[in-house]
Parts: C-alpha cells; structure tokens; sequence
C-alpha cells in the first residue's frame, strides 16, 4: 500500500536529510583539511574558490555544487563516496 504525504512534510523531511548529510560532509572535509596541516585560505585557492565559502562548507552551512565536490574530492584524492558515504542521503524514513 502507497500511502501519500503533503508536500510540506516530504519538504521538511527533505530539508533535515539535506541538512544532516551536509553536515556529514563538511565534517570530513574539515578532518580532510586539518590532517593535512593546511588552512582555508590554501584549498581554497587551489579549488579557485572563496575561503569563505569553503569555510560554510566545512560548516555544513553550504548547500554546494557537485563541481566543488568533485574539485574537493581531487584536491584531497579521495573518492566521492569517502565524502559522501555511501547513499547515506537515501536512508531517510518518513514519519
């Protein structure tokens, strides 16, 4: 049986998965960054992006591109998936 949701409640569950995995994400980068010794401002610039910017990211704050994953993901060479987990944003349950 198919049972059918508002929008809003898939909306708010979206938005706390999107949220949750972002803060995965952003932790590992930060683990990522600081084990390597290096600070903001140098893997920003060599993603050619703004320390800012990767600073929320690492924050978890920042709803970012795959382009930046990707970048990120050479810059450190690791997989996606080290970054990712693996379909870790699918295994939300509706209420």
């Amino acid at each position: 049986m198919i049972t059918s949701y508002p929008a809003s409640t898939f909306g708010n569950i979206y938005r706390q998965a999107l949220q949750s995995q972002l803060q995965k994400m952003g932790t590992t980068l930060s683990m990522l960054r600081k084990a390597r010794q290096e600070n903001i401002n140098y893997v920003a610039a060599a993603i050619n992006l703004r320390p800012e910017i990767l600073q929320q990211i690492e924050n978890g704050q920042h709803d970012f591109r795959f382009r930046t994953l990707f970048a990120l993901c050479e810059y450190y060479n690791v997989d996606v998936e080290s970054i990712v987990g693996q379909g870790e944003l699918f295994h939300f349950k509706f209420a």
